[in-house]
């Protein structure tokens, strides 16, 4: 992760800690992508198409898209 925003892995510890981590998208994408998750919370799984800002060294504000796939692992309890 450290490497994907260009920073050192100290810094993004520090930021995550500090709650300093900006969101490389708009509070309204992001409140989106929350509600999608939790509506299809269900499903086991699920993938996701976005746009995200690049904070690298070599490519800083350059936006790019992504896909997200979460695959829930359910134990013996379905939890």
């Amino acid at each position: 992760m450290a490497t994907f925003v260009g920073a050192h892995r100290e810094e993004v510890l520090s930021r995550f800690a500090n709650c300093e981590v900006p969101i490389p998208a708009t509070e309204l994408d992001w409140l989106s992508y929350v509600m999608y998750d939790a509506l299809h919370v269900t499903q086991p799984e699920l993938t996701t198409f976005f746009r995200w800002t690049s904070n690298t060294i070599h490519a800083r504000g350059v936006p790019i898209f992504m896909r997200y796939t979460r695959k829930r692992e359910f134990d013996a309890n379905g939890g």
